[in-house]
């Protein structure tokens, strides 16, 4: 990911119970931004446009409690790595010019 990308960070992540019911709705997402020790809870909104403002090692982790047991919780856990946004000259494109 490169910095300033903007992702939507529920593409793709689900949640049912053994039952076949759908919790995908109740996820919980928190992000851990680089320097820090703290995660943030995220709106459903802030999911949706997540900008990836620092160059670092985010930690995003996704949370659903049954809702007949709420003490039964599953969590995962995934890293992003950002990457500076600016294109290195090694990086940059350069005309073949017919050669």
């Amino acid at each position: 990911v490169k910095q300033n990308d903007v992702l939507n960070l529920r593409t793709g992540v689900t949640a049912k119970l053994l039952s076949g019911q759908n919790i995908t709705a109740n996820i919980v997402v928190k992000v851990k931004v680089p320097g820090s020790n703290v995660f943030v809870n995220l709106t459903a909104d802030q999911c949706q446009k997540y900008s990836f403002a620092k160059v670092g090692t985010y930690t995003v982790e996704y949370s659903v409690a049954n809702p007949i047991n709420p003490n039964a919780v599953t969590k995962k856990i995934m890293t992003v790595t950002v990457a500076s946004g600016q294109i290195s000259p090694d990086d940059a494109v350069t005309p073949d010019n017919g050669k």
